[in-house]
């Protein structure tokens, strides 16, 4: 199954060293640009990057109809605008 994760679910899960669930429990984890950009930014310097720890696909959000009809209902960075 696939699943597109935000910020939120992946940063918790690596302060309770659970990402490990997350390729266990999906098989392809799609992760926003933006929500890159947003976890690197929490990540503290003296330790490995949270997203070096999971298998995960960058995926770049261009679908201006789907971005527009998403606003408002989720989190900015899911939907790129």
């Amino acid at each position: 199954m696939k699943v597109v994760m935000n910020a939120s679910p992946i940063i918790l899960l690596h302060k309770i060293n659970r990402l490990d669930l997350l390729n266990k429990l999906f098989d392809c984890v799609l992760i926003p640009e933006a929500v890159v950009q947003e976890i690197n930014d929490v990540n503290s310097l003296d330790e490995p990057t949270i997203l070096s720890m999971i298998s995960y696909e960058c995926i770049k959000v261009t679908n201006r109809v789907a971005v527009i009809s998403m606003l408002g209902r989720l989190h900015m960075q899911m939907i790129q605008r």
